[in-house]
């Protein structure tokens, strides 16, 4: 004759369930927490490595017209100072074009590109970099291949320094913000700059490092039609994260980091 489990055995066994679980989600959540904090000691990382990499080359990475002269020319002429004439495709090795020399790195172009190459043939940053755009066009990032990756929900890190900028529903208005960002891939020929992190997340880290705020100081939320309350791309001074949101609507720009 069989014999069914005793409510005592039942108890048992629904104890050890919710402490599988619960271990699970602790887990999980420990693993959220470093991915979190390693977004600002990965930017602290790349902003020494733009101080150092500017005091030995002269100028920023990706724009500095002396990279030909330490890594090499990956083509182009001497007439144009191996520039545009340079930059027609990717690099397998640190040969490498110059930039413009103009102080920026320079949005939409190759010199956003160039910007991680010079740094890692500089042996400033991990990683080798194509230093040219992906197949989709001229903002097309392939995580790890031509911008760094990064730990945070298959995040990537790029350059942007776009004059008014255009915003939409993605950036504030900014005046020459010389920024870097990180967030997730579009696909297609843009900007990595889908959310990655829910507002409250966003919200930990500006406090962190700048004064939690989403539109002002620092660190800038982009997204801010769904991570902040802002009314207009316009109204980044009044804006406040949305923290009863917990879903990923975030990403972010730490401007004057360049």
């Amino acid at each position: 004759m069989r014999k069914g489990f005793s409510l005592v055995e039942l108890a048992i066994v629904l104890v050890i369930l919710g402490l599988l679980v619960g271990g699970v989600m602790a887990g999980q959540s420990l693993i959220r927490a470093s991915e979190l904090r390693r977004v600002a000691t990965d930017m602290q990382k790349y902003q020494i490595a733009i101080k150092s990499f500017r005091g030995k080359h002269r100028g920023l990475p990706g724009d500095t017209a002396l990279a030909t002269s330490y890594y090499g020319a990956r083509g182009g002429t001497a007439a144009d100072g191996y520039t545009t004439s340079c930059a027609t495709g990717p690099s397998s090795g640190p040969a490498t074009c110059n930039g413009n020399h103009n102080g920026i790195v320079d949005h939409g172009t190759y010199e956003m590109f160039t910007f991680w190459q010079h740094l890692s043939n500089a042996g400033l940053i991990e990683g080798a970099y194509t230093g040219f755009h992906g197949s989709e066009g001229t903002l097309d990032h392939d995580r790890g291949r031509n911008a760094p990756s990064a730990t945070l929900s298959q995040a990537t890190w790029y350059t942007y320094d776009r004059p008014q900028a255009a915003g939409d529903a993605v950036y504030f208005t900014m005046e020459t913000p010389r920024a870097l960002g990180i967030g997730r891939d579009n696909g297609g020929d843009t900007l990595p700059n889908g959310p990655v992190m829910r507002p409250e997340e966003a919200w930990n880290i500006d406090g962190k490092v700048d004064d939690e705020r989403p539109g002002t100081g620092r660190v800038i939320a982009v997204n801010w039609d769904s991570c902040t309350n802002a009314p207009t791309r316009d109204g980044r001074m009044e804006a406040q994260y949305v923290l009863g949101n917990k879903e990923l609507l975030c990403s972010l720009l730490f401007v004057q980091a360049i």
